[in-house]
């Protein structure tokens, strides 16, 4: 398992593999990411690529409401590492999504 930093420094011997990492989960409404523990939202990321991923987060995570985020937990994601068109690392093809709410993990996918 790797953290969010460990798996961007490591990215090029993992492009391609299924890899399971940890890290907060932030999602605007619009866009997915599983960001470092220890960087703010801003910093270095990984974007999750999955359709229908915010309705699936509604069905089984309450969203915070008021704020940036509707999702900011912690989070761990199993899929492969891959590349967007834009060459930013990307995970899709989850097969594994488990977000910790309120002291308890809930398996989103």
């Amino acid at each position: 398992m790797y953290l969010v930093e460990e798996l961007i420094e490591n990215s090029r011997e993992l492009m391609g593999k299924k890899v399971e990492v940890r890290g907060v989960i932030t999602h605007n409404g619009v866009i997915c990411k599983l960001n470092g523990y220890d960087e703010k939202v801003d910093g270095p990321s990984i974007e999750i690529l999955q359709d229908e991923l915010l309705k699936t987060l509604f069905g089984k995570v309450p969203a915070y409401g008021g704020g940036r985020y509707l999702y900011h937990d912690n989070a761990r994601v199993i899929g492969t590492l891959a590349r967007s068109q834009e060459g930013n690392i990307v995970i899709e093809g989850v097969s594994d999504l488990t977000v910790e709410f309120e002291g308890k993990e809930i398996k989103v996918i």
